[in-house]
């Protein structure tokens, strides 16, 4: 692997980022796509890549209908892999973390208020938003994780489970800040993606558009840029 493509620096390393985007489609074509009157849409369930600094790509995109959650689609996604996954409270559950671990998958990922934790061993913070920093188990895990909670500036809580020990409280916040990255992505995917003339009523056929569109609008970017 390239000096340039190691991720972020300082032993954060690099990061997949998994999300999901709704695109909608015409009302009256698609039926197999329906989610609710005049709704019809399919996601993109994707894996984005912070390779460095500068560096962005989507890796695996996963194309579902709209009614597929982002916990169905988790084991599509997370897969064997020297990278730290990071994820939002739709992929995260007790049997999905218990995976993970069993298979050493490192994580830092936003959890619901639901998961029960159990604190094992107390850590000082050294970030004036970070409230929380533990050791826990949660569930009936028997494998501990860490646990980081932390206030942004409107002063809205999220809590935040990760297998990586081995970075700063403030190392833990910075890599899932960089979630939003993936969100840009998906901004750029819906203002140039455009879905509503279709080739095609059929799975098959939406996919096949979506992907083309994809690649035509990435080799148009890259010939602007060389």
């Amino acid at each position: 692997m390239s000096k340039d493509l190691n991720g972020i620096p300082n032993g954060i390393g690099r990061l997949n980022i998994v999300d999901s985007t709704e695109i909608r489609l015409p009302e009256n074509l698609c039926d197999w796509a329906f989610i609710s009157k005049g709704h019809n849409a399919v996601k993109m369930h994707t894996r984005l890549v912070v390779a460095s600094q500068d560096i962005v790509y989507p890796e695996k995109i996963v194309p579902s209908t709209g009614t597929v959650s982002d916990f169905e689609s988790s084991h599509e996604l997370i897969e064997e892999d020297d990278a730290t996954y990071v994820m939002d409270r739709g992929h995260p559950s007790r049997d999905n973390l218990m995976e993970w671990q069993s298979r050493n998958i490192s994580f830092v990922v936003r959890i619901t208020k639901n998961l029960r934790l159990y604190t094992l061993e107390e850590y000082k913070p050294t970030h004036s938003s970070i409230v929380k920093d533990e050791k826990v188990l949660y569930g009936i895990s028997k494998e501990p994780v860490r646990y980081i909670e932390f206030m942004d500036e409107k002063d809205r809580s999220y809590r935040i489970l990760t297998s990586r020990f081995d970075l700063t409280d403030q190392q833990i916040l910075d890599i899932y800040r960089n979630r939003w990255v993936i969100e840009l992505f998906f901004k750029w995917i819906k203002q140039h993606l455009k879905l509503t003339k279709v080739w095609s009523s059929k799975p098959k056929g939406i996919w096949n558009q979506m992907f083309l569109s994809l690649i035509a609008f990435d080799c148009k970017t890259a010939n602007k840029v060389n």
